[in-house]
């Protein structure tokens, strides 16, 4: 639900330049490793603010994924050492009672 709400923000944000930037006409060189063009100022500004989202995005979703997949290992460890804390529990019982007979 909170990423839904982060997702309409983001696009509100987005319009908003957009149409802020519809009326500024200015043009600007652009030199990129290869060539050089102009592009208009609010084109430029929309192209690099997706481009850095996408990358934030995808460096977010790397550590995200990266910490659940990290959870769930840990998780089936304490399932296995709780596992084996039983396992011992039960012989160590057993060997008191035939040590209190």
């Amino acid at each position: 639900m909170r990423a839904l709400f982060s997702v309409i923000a983001l696009a509100i944000v987005v319009a908003l330049a957009l149409t802020l930037g519809a009326e500024n006409g200015l043009y600007v060189k652009f030199n990129y490793l290869i060539a050089q063009d102009e592009f208009r100022l609010s084109s430029l500004m929309v192209v690099w603010f997706s481009a850095g989202f996408a990358v934030c995005a995808l460096l977010c979703s790397w550590g995200l994924l990266r910490s659940r997949i990290q959870i769930r290992q840990l998780k089936k460890q304490v399932t296995r050492l709780g596992a084996e804390r039983d396992r011992l529990e039960a012989t160590t019982g057993v060997a008191e009672s035939s040590v209190n007979n």
